[in-house]
């Protein structure tokens, strides 16, 4: 990670803000949702089912915000778009922290988390990561989506111990200080757009090839491409294994037997089974291809689905199978790999932003997931479609073209 005489190369430092500022966004208001559900229930007199639908509206609120993210990540510079993103993820929390209704939680995440998550998340961290690193791209990539997971990783457990002892108000107040005082000047006195003159130029490749941008699309040229639709069916199928699979994971852990602490362990092992596949496939996307990375994935996946449908009782066959199934939410990295390569740093951000659109596209498996089982009286018909649909993915990514691929040559 260090070029030129050893010298720190700054992209990877990059890198690392990107990921904090994503923890910051979404950590607590996404990934640690379900633990303030029983305080708002309790103290707003509704039930868990009402105050859960703000998950949905913030869902379908991403899908607008997301391409607005990216188009605003080509056009201003870094520091302005994510400046703008904690300052709306300072007022989320404040708002959060003053709501005196379950409908004002509704609406505070239908506006503020949306955008918050939106301008703070994948499609700017990833933009700016493609014009840091032509080299390694896939691997950067992968470092950066990370932080998704680490999410779920490293709050849950903290905000567990905080709201018994200053209260759901209380926690909200506290991150919203934190990071208006501290992580957000921090990160933004980091942020550059690209590497300057001081810095190496090791990780951007070729120089002279690097140089050679591709001019900026408009959505009618890049709707009209065959590898955006190709990319845009492999991410949505793949992520639906992961998704399906991991928010029915308990009911449908329980149907097979098993205990609900079983589903708490097999939860974890899932969020591990992610991380370790963002940053893998990233090192397989470098030295493979974007493809060769959706292949992979793709029969992995499907392998890991079928083991679930066979296992079932066998908890030692379900949790391979699950941890398997858990790769798929790789997915994200040779998606965003393939969207640098095909469309280029300058067209990267409003391209992976309407990418980004279909990460909803795909929760929406979730609910068919839970009405199949709920027909038929098992879960293997919905295993089953899921397994059809990793093969078409699969067999989509065949005609992806991965034309000027720049490989991390072999040590």
């Amino acid at each position: 990670m260090t070029h030129d005489g050893g010298r720190w190369y700054r992209g990877w430092t990059i890198i690392g803000v990107n990921v904090f500022g994503q923890i910051l966004a979404q950590g607590v208001a996404v990934n640690c949702f379900s633990l303030f559900l029983g305080d708002w229930s309790r103290e707003f007199a509704v039930p868990i089912s009402t105050l859960a639908f703000s998950i949905s509206v913030f869902a379908l609120s991403c899908c607008i915000a997301s391409p607005l993210a990216g188009l605003a990540a080509d056009k201003f510079p870094a520091r302005h778009v994510f400046g703008f993103a904690y300052l709306v993820v300072v007022l989320m929390y404040v708002a959060i922290g003053m709501v005196t209704a379950a409908w004002q939680i509704l609406i505070v995440y239908a506006t503020l988390a949306a955008v918050a998550t939106s301008f703070a998340g994948s499609a700017p961290s990833q933009a700016l990561i493609s014009r840091w690193f032509v080299r390694r791209r896939g691997l950067a990539m992968g470092l950066t989506a990370s932080g998704v997971v680490l999410a779920g990783v490293l709050f849950p457990p903290i905000i567990s111990l905080l709201i018994p002892r200053i209260g759901w108000r209380g926690v909200w107040f506290a991150f919203g200080a934190f990071t208006a005082l501290l992580a957000a000047p921090m990160i933004l006195a980091i942020m550059r757009d690209r590497p300057g003159p001081t810095d190496s130029t090791a990780y951007m490749g070729d120089p002279a090839a690097a140089a050679v941008e591709k001019p900026t699309l408009g959505y009618g040229a890049v709707l009209r491409s065959r590898n955006f639709w190709i990319i845009a069916v492999a991410f949505t199928l793949l992520n639906c294994d992961y998704l399906a699979v991991t928010l029915n994971l308990a009911p449908m852990v329980a149907k097979f037997g098993h205990s609900r602490q079983a589903a708490g362990l097999l939860l974890s092992l899932l969020s591990l089974a992610a991380l370790v596949s963002k940053i893998g496939l990233g090192v397989l996307t470098d030295r493979f291809g974007a493809r060769a990375a959706f292949w992979t994935l793709a029969a992995l996946s499907a392998a890991g689905v079928g083991l679930v449908l066979a296992a079932q009782s066998d908890f030692a066959a379900l949790t391979v199978g699950l941890m398997l199934t858990g790769l798929a939410s790789g997915v994200w990295t040779p998606t965003a790999a393939a969207v640098a390569q095909e469309f280029g740093a300058a067209n990267f951000g409003r391209v992976f932003g309407i990418m980004c659109v279909c990460a909803p596209v795909s929760a929406m498996t979730t609910a068919f997931f839970a009405r199949l089982e709920e027909a038929t009286g098992s879960y293997s018909l919905g295993l089953g479609c899921l397994i059809a649909g990793t093969a078409i993915a699969g067999a989509a990514t065949f005609f992806l073209r991965e034309t000027g691929r720049q490989l991390r040559p072999a040590a």
